[in-house]
């Protein structure tokens, strides 16, 4: 065989062979990385979609919350006018309504379900941080 050539020739085909294998399994290894990247990409897009839904929810419920409590502070000032000597006269229609304003108290619960999620670990470090911290203020100021 030696003398034939043809060991050197069947090792040369039997390497070429190896880093065609080699070559291939690096391809497939990169093709599904970037598979994997894609999904990924895809996940934490569709959580900062559903990050920026849930914040325009909770924002749209704190404006009516704001507008519910100016109401309700309306409704105390023109009660603590009436408890004050020479009250004006008021219909009792009117009293019910501002009695009634004072015993509502107008809650805000905001959702919290992405920022208590562990989708949160998709999201850049940053925008954690401003989730956090929106919680902690909010719980501050409760």
């Amino acid at each position: 065989m030696l003398t034939e050539n043809k060991f050197s020739k069947y090792l040369i085909y039997a390497i070429g062979e190896i880093i065609l294998v080699v070559i291939g399994i690096l391809i497939a290894l990169q093709i599904n990385n970037w598979n994997e990247n894609n999904k990924l990409e895809k996940e934490t897009y569709k959580v900062l979609l559903q990050m920026r839904d849930e914040y325009s929810r909770n924002q749209n419920e704190l404006k009516i919350k704001i507008e519910q409590h100016k109401y309700v502070k309306t409704s105390a000032d023109e009660l603590s006018e009436l408890v004050r000597p020479n009250p004006k006269e008021i219909e009792k229609s009117k009293l019910d309504s501002l009695m009634f304003s004072m015993i509502y108290i107008p809650a805000f619960n905001p959702s919290t379900a992405i920022a208590s999620s562990e989708k949160l670990v998709l999201v850049d470090d940053t925008l954690k941080n401003y989730v956090a911290d929106w919680k902690l203020n909010y719980d501050y100021y409760v």
